[in-house]
């Protein structure tokens, strides 16, 4: 992990199956972190190997997801993680569900106003991207879902 946030960062654009394999990464130390509380579900599409994004895009969500996915009372997390690329767009789908000191956070309003890793992952899209991607954070009654929608780099 570390050898690519500090080499590969540095770059215009990766490979997204490198970036998954950075948040796949991630994952497994957080799976040591939480042991059986953790129920991840990940569906990562085949064939992403040759698109390009630009770099530790994604991997400020993942690790805000963790972060506060946990209620520190032991309860379960869960956490679901979706990628899938065509030629022209690469769709990023992160659900995890509430917990109760989080329940009533506005997520959006933070991302927006906030100096954050969040905020600055958004100020981050809006450099790159201008007004072409799409940025969505909803919420259920139990859990918050966050959809990116970005153009491929070509």
């Amino acid at each position: 992990m570390m050898k690519y946030l500090i080499y590969q960062s540095k770059k215009d654009a990766v490979h997204i199956i490198d970036e998954v394999t950075l948040i796949e990464n991630f994952i497994e130390i957080e799976k040591l972190r939480y042991g059986e509380r953790l129920k991840i579900n990940s569906k990562l599409s085949v064939g992403i190997t040759y698109k390009k994004i630009p770099p530790l895009l994604l991997f400020p969500f993942v690790e805000s997801t963790f972060k506060n996915s946990d209620n520190g009372n032991m309860s379960e997390i869960d956490i679901s993680i979706e990628i899938s690329v065509n030629n022209v767009q690469m769709t990023f789908l992160l659900k995890n569900k509430k917990c109760c000191r989080f329940n009533n956070i506005d997520y959006q309003k933070i991302i927006d106003l906030s100096t954050n890793g969040l905020g600055n992952t958004k100020r981050r899209l809006d450099l790159l991207f201008k007004n072409k991607y799409n940025l969505n954070i909803s919420d259920s009654d139990r859990f918050y879902i966050l959809t990116l929608k970005i153009p491929i780099v070509q």
